[in-house]
């Protein structure tokens, strides 16, 4: 069986047991790239390395791909800042670890991270755990979770405040719409309902950082 295939099924598969995954998924592109170890996404696609997919089974790769999206809704490549990127990605990983694991999305494969504990001295922010795990950590390869890593790799989604704050704005409306699809079917938990808050609540004036940039460019 392809990866495609498989990767297919497993979208295939969301839009009816989770569509507010599903709703995201589908308008990320998916490509093919075996320079990477596992995944990917830079908020705008996602990578993923065909041996590692087929590694996999169906359930598996349910949860990478919900994984993948939830580091998208919660804007995890424009919230790092000057933050070490490896020990980013490893808190990044136990909080929406933790959260799939209470959400039964998928199975969790083999190494991933998992820990409710400091996901809960952390008070459930990604920024919470980063502070409570150890120096050591930012050694840890990203993409690599049998050696003690992150399932994947999360990339920059931008420098620019413009375009950081336009992909902002952007992944807000997906969220708002997933979770439409999402409710009228249903399929809005209310953990993920909690989530759907926190993840389209105002954090950067992105109107007033939009014009300023568009006033700027007709000055030239």
């Amino acid at each position: 069986m392809s990866n495609p295939s498989k990767l297919q099924k497993a979208k295939a598969g969301l839009i009816i047991d989770n569509p507010f995954f599903a709703s995201i998924l589908l308008g990320m592109p998916m490509i093919e790239d075996t320079k990477i170890e596992t995944l990917c996404t830079n908020g705008k696609e996602i990578r993923f390395n065909p041996t590692f997919v087929d590694s996999l089974t169906h359930s598996e790769i349910t949860f990478v791909l919900a994984h993948e999206t939830l580091h998208c809704v919660f804007q995890h490549m424009h919230r790092r800042g000057n933050l070490n990127g490896n020990r980013w990605n490893i808190a990044a990983d136990y909080v929406i670890n933790d959260l799939l694991v209470k959400e039964s999305c998928g199975t969790v494969p083999k190494d991933c991270l998992i820990n409710s504990q400091i996901v809960t001295d952390g008070g459930g922010t990604t920024e919470g755990v980063y502070k409570l795990l150890p120096a050591e950590t930012e050694d840890k390869p990203s993409g690599q979770p049998g050696q003690g890593g992150s399932l994947d790799d999360v990339q920059d989604g931008g420098k620019d405040a413009a375009e950081i704050a336009q992909g902002e704005a952007e992944m807000k409306v997906k969220v708002i719409q997933a979770a439409n699809a999402a409710r009228m079917c249903g399929k809005l938990s209310a953990g993920m309902a909690r989530i759907v808050g926190e993840a389209t609540r105002s954090k950067v004036d992105w109107k007033s950082v939009l014009r300023r940039f568009l006033t700027e460019r007709a000055k030239i």
